[in-house]
């Protein structure tokens, strides 16, 4: 089996011992070396792959390598580290700090390989939790990591771990013979960068700093009338969009943030956990730049107290799922458990057939198909297709459809900041931005551009219906 990335800890090289003396043939090579006895860790990368070692992620004080590998257009932050069994709690600090700059890019599948010789039932059952293995469990969460390994790596414990930001992209993961004479067995996984992990920046707005004025004049006098120079309306929905964006930044101060959807259900939706992280980030980032024993010691108590809510909040979603699949509704069970093992699918089922068990794959294709066929054969019919006549009941044909000025006009003031969406094609507005078009050649710009849809029949392609004003929830929106 070839692998494209290959981890080595406690390599024991030191700087006598030169690359070319350890490398191998189709991989790059990169080491750190502890210099005295024992330890240092080692990474070999295909040479297939684009790789960059991250220097700015590590330190000298841990033995831990970071690379930027991209592969299949997917850029992922792949680490191998070594943590001796002597090591003390400043191991903890310096590495969580690792991965908080790691954690910062978002868009990267991180993976973490390596011999922590921590323990913790919550990796594997049959082992006692120690207190390293506790912090590394505590670091892992507080960061959206999992460690995916559940197996003895040495004699019954699990020391060697598997870590990702994505573990519905890892499968086929575990152990394969000791390399040379180690007494740990080998981990592997392997990762499908075809698994959908939808991460980025997500724009946000600085409403409270805006000047809202200067917008109302800015859009009373753009020169809307050059976007209908376009006959597509996706042409013209995306020169609309792009224009009230660039008036909108003129005068909204905004800023970019990372955003993933990695994070597990019980903190996604939960606010008091999400406002304690980011003041644990801000703590973080605190004590890094003053550096002093008060510090560290406030920023340990939001991590602590991070840690306390989300276990918290992870057993109260896990017997809310109970409850549920209880009381017959098993859905979000089923979701939960899909996202939570990945694509476990190992095909169809053994079949029983009348009082036989089909188990290979022949055997219940043959027998499928010959279950579709008989479905099929019916006696033939020749019943006359069923004839449909249009309703002729009064005030049940929309013949028209005559939208006012002012119409719109009280549509867009009705509008809820942070509640309602004004939706279009491949983007959205919210509605503190649909409120700006409340000045007073908004409402017009806005009628006109819904008088050229009607008069197309058509919206824009990544719609599933058009314009629509006074919907259910009185906001303008696609249907």
């Amino acid at each position: 089996m070839k692998f494209s990335v290959l981890c080595v800890t406690e390599t024991w090289l030191s700087s006598e011992i030169v690359d070319r003396d350890i490398e191998l043939e189709g991989y790059q090579v990169y080491r750190k070396d502890r210099n005295r006895h024992g330890g240092g860790v080692m990474m070999y990368v295909s040479d297939s792959l684009y790789t960059t070692r991250r220097g700015d992620l590590e330190n000298d004080e841990i033995e831990s390598i970071w690379c930027d590998v991209t592969k299949a257009n997917t850029n992922l932050l792949i680490n191998c580290s070594y943590r001796p069994p002597s090591a003390d709690d400043t191991f903890f600090d310096l590495f969580e700090t690792q991965i908080q700059k790691a954690t910062d890019q978002a868009h990267a599948v991180k993976v973490i390989l390596g011999d922590f010789n921590a323990k913790n039932s919550n990796w594997l059952n049959s082992n006692t939790t120690d207190n390293p293995g506790r912090q590394l469990d505590n670091i892992f969460m507080n960061h959206g990591l999992e460690q995916v390994l559940h197996e003895p790596t040495r004699g019954r414990n699990l020391l060697d771990l598997i870590v990702t930001s994505h573990p519905v992209m890892c499968h086929q993961t575990g152990t394969l013979a000791p390399l040379g004479d180690s007494d740990h067995l080998a981990t592997a996984t392997a990762l499908n960068l075809k698994a959908n992990h939808h991460s980025g920046k997500r724009l946000v707005w600085l409403y409270s700093k805006a000047n809202i004025e200067t917008l109302h004049q800015h859009i009373a006098a753009a020169p809307w009338d050059i976007n209908h120079v376009f006959d597509s309306m996706d042409d013209i929905w995306d020169s609309w969009y792009n224009m009230f964006i660039a008036i909108c930044k003129q005068h909204i101060p905004h800023k970019f943030v990372s955003t993933t959807r990695t994070a597990k259900p019980w903190i996604h939706s939960n606010k008091e956990i999400k406002t304690a992280i980011r003041r644990k980030h801000r703590l973080h980032s605190r004590a890094k730049r003053i550096n002093t024993e008060v510090t560290w010691a406030t920023y340990r108590r939001q991590r602590n107290l991070v840690t306390a809510l989300t276990r918290r909040a992870e057993s109260a979603y896990i017997e809310e799922l109970v409850n549920d699949v209880e009381t017959g509704n098993t859905r979000r069970f089923f979701t939960y458990a899909k996202s939570a093992l990945g694509n476990t699918s190992t095909g169809i089922p053994a079949l029983k057939v009348g009082s036989a068990i089909l188990e290979t794959p022949e055997e219940k294709a043959n027998a499928l198909n010959n279950f579709f066929i008989n479905q099929t054969d019916l006696p033939a019919r020749n019943d006359p297709a069923p004839t449909f006549h249009p309703t002729t009941v009064p005030g049940t044909v929309l013949d028209s459809v005559q939208l006012s000025v002012e119409e719109v006009r009280q549509q867009l003031s009705s509008l809820k900041p942070q509640e309602e969406r004004v939706t279009g094609c491949r983007k959205w507005l919210d509605g503190t931005l649909a409120m700006a078009w409340c000045s007073d050649s908004s409402p017009v710009v806005v009628t006109h551009f819904i008088g050229r849809f009607r008069e197309q029949s058509s919206g824009p392609a990544s719609s599933t219906g058009g314009i629509v004003c006074l919907s259910s929830s009185d906001t303008l929106c696609t249907g």
